[in-house]
């Protein structure tokens, strides 16, 4: 069981992930950054850099992507803005794909520990 924690150090949420999976800065998460096929038994798969499809190594479950700006061109795909944690969430549908994106602060993906 992993989660992500926010600037401060508090627990958001908890994560389960089945496989390997990766986070690193800035850089994009795609096919080639991931070491095997990544099943995602948890709540979210962390993306950076405005992925807009699942990688084809990924497998999801009912579950979500979150990426990180860019969101200009989903917006009439939006289904569903909340906030927490001083951040606004914009959770999408697109092609049958749910993304929930961020429009700001990027500690979480920072500071995620995939075990702890």
């Amino acid at each position: 069981m992993g989660y992500i924690k926010n600037e401060n150090g508090i627990k958001l949420w908890d994560i389960t992930i089945n496989g390997n999976f990766s986070v690193a800065g800035e850089k994009r998460i795609n096919d080639s950054s991931f070491s095997g096929k990544v099943v995602v038994t948890g709540d979210f798969i962390i993306v950076q850099s405005g992925l807009t499809k699942f990688p084809s190594s990924v497998s999801v479950s009912g579950k979500v992507i979150i990426a990180e700006n860019d969101v200009k061109s989903l917006v009439d795909d939006c289904i569903k803005v909340c906030q927490h944690d001083k951040n606004l969430w914009f959770i999408y549908n697109k092609g049958g794909n749910n993304f929930l994106i961020r429009n700001y602060f990027t500690e979480e993906i920072e500071n995620y520990k995939e075990n702890d």
